[in-house]
């Protein structure tokens, strides 16, 4: 079978030359290199360059764009004149450029299938490389390369403005709300589309439970998004979705051990969450690669709002040492939040340098193995449990959320209480209402 059809390049090229209002649909999908014909490409690239221009597309400008370019002898005048005399209509002008496409797609595949196996055959270089390079080519032949997004200053402001508009006659505040007041009032209103969070503290510090929260707030605002758990199955991530939305002991729970009105909480909080346009996987191991592909997929197909990893020291990635692997997977994560245009919030770990400290406190100088998560990450929030507010109370302590990093805002500091078994945070004015004896 052939990869091209040249009748149908011939009748796509034609129809704009008859009815360049055509051309707005075709480009959407259609782009030069899906021309077999190496006339046809150059034909279809005078168009686009006309479109970019906002120029009329018709013989004498496309005559002239080709000149431009120095490819009007090649194309020849009397060949613009024959597509225009061959193509009676344009009425099947996108039916024509599907035919196209779908034919340069095949040879993009190809190209990539062959790339891979010459990947495959560098047996100088370690699987991992050769796993993650493939994948890019052929997320490349899929989607494409990436395009130019450069657009005028003057284009820039106008479209930021009309949003500062629009946002202060609907009284809604820029971000997604993480249902964390204290976090979301410094954040000026929640967590932006494109950030990446890092939230970051000891073994034992709440890094989890705070994710699960954020999970819940953003999907009681009806987003969708996935939790990838490196370090928890699902049904114990479950559990504890269950236990911060009914306020109920989590261990309880889990045995059952639940009276008459306790069920009816489980019940009614089940029928709430099966609503929820939320996925769990708990795959391991986990790369930044595949990652990326179940979050494309994601997007395209159901929607996809945001992205929580748990956590960032249990994935695989790409380096001679755990730094580089580190680094790797900090840039790539960031990367996904802006290509999907979704918050990403990663747990870290820190190192023990804090212990050494009078007060024990973390900086987000102590993010373990790579100095990069600091670097890529838009904020850094370091979970703290001060031992002097707390009197080794495992059950429900203080813990001190600290805004060590935020690229578009000010950073600062809050006391949270974390109930243990509930495994969830509550700011400090709730707990007066509660009755820690029954926790």
């Amino acid at each position: 079978m052939e990869l091209y059809n040249s009748d149908a390049e011939a009748a796509v090229l034609g129809a704009v030359l008859i009815d360049p209002d055509v051309f707005g649909k075709l480009v959407q999908f259609l782009r030069g290199g899906d021309f077999y014909n190496i006339r046809n490409r150059w034909i279809y690239e005078a168009f686009s360059a006309l479109y970019e221009r906002r120029e009329a597309i018709d013989f004498v400008t496309v005559k002239g764009e080709l000149e431009r370019m120095n490819r009007l002898s090649e194309v020849g005048e009397g060949y613009l004149v024959t597509l225009i005399q061959d193509t009676p209509s344009s009425v099947h002008a996108e039916s024509y450029a599907r035919a196209v496409y779908d034919s340069g797609k095949r040879r993009d595949l190809v190209r990539a299938a062959s790339a891979v196996a010459k990947l495959a055959h560098d047996v100088g270089k370690p699987l991992s490389e050769i796993m993650e390079a493939s994948a890019d080519v052929i997320h490349q032949a899929i989607n494409g390369a990436a395009s130019s997004r450069a657009v005028p200053v003057s284009l820039a402001i106008s479209d930021y403005y009309d949003v500062i508009i629009a946002r202060s006659k609907s009284g809604t505040l820029p971000g997604l709300p993480t249902g964390i007041l204290d976090l979301d009032h410094k954040l000026g209103g929640g967590i932006q589309s494109d950030d990446l969070m890092i939230v970051a503290g000891r073994p034992g510090d709440g890094k989890t439970s705070l994710l699960l929260q954020m999970a819940s707030a953003f999907c009681a605002q009806g987003k969708r998004g996935v939790i990838f758990s490196l370090e928890m199955s699902i049904p114990k991530l479950t559990n504890r979705l269950i236990a911060q939305r009914t306020g109920l002991d989590g261990q309880r729970l889990n045995g059952g051990l639940l009276s008459k009105d306790e069920w009816g909480l489980v019940q009614s909080a089940v029928s709430d969450m099966e609503k929820w346009g939320l996925r769990l996987d708990d795959t391991a191991p986990l790369s930044p690669v595949t990652v990326r592909a179940r979050c494309i997929d994601w997007k395209e197909t159901e929607g996809l709002d945001f992205i929580i990893i748990d956590y960032i020291q249990l994935m695989t990635g790409v380096g001679q040492n755990r730094e580089q692997e580190i680094a790797y997977i900090s840039r790539n994560l960031k990367l996904l939040a802006r290509e999907l245009n979704v918050p990403v919030i990663a747990a870290a770990q820190v190192n023990r340098a804090s212990e050494g400290r009078a007060d024990k406190r973390p900086s987000k100088a102590d993010l373990r193995e790579s100095g990069a998560q600091e670097q890529d990450a838009d904020l850094i929030l370091l979970l703290w449990s001060d031992p002097e507010k707390n009197n080794n109370n495992d059950k429900h302590h203080v813990t001190t959320g600290v805004l060590d990093k935020n690229r578009n805002g000010p950073t600062g500091e809050w006391d949270m209480v974390f109930l243990g078994s509930q495994t969830k945070f509550v700011p400090v004015a709730q707990t007066r209402e509660i009755d820690f004896s029954r926790l």
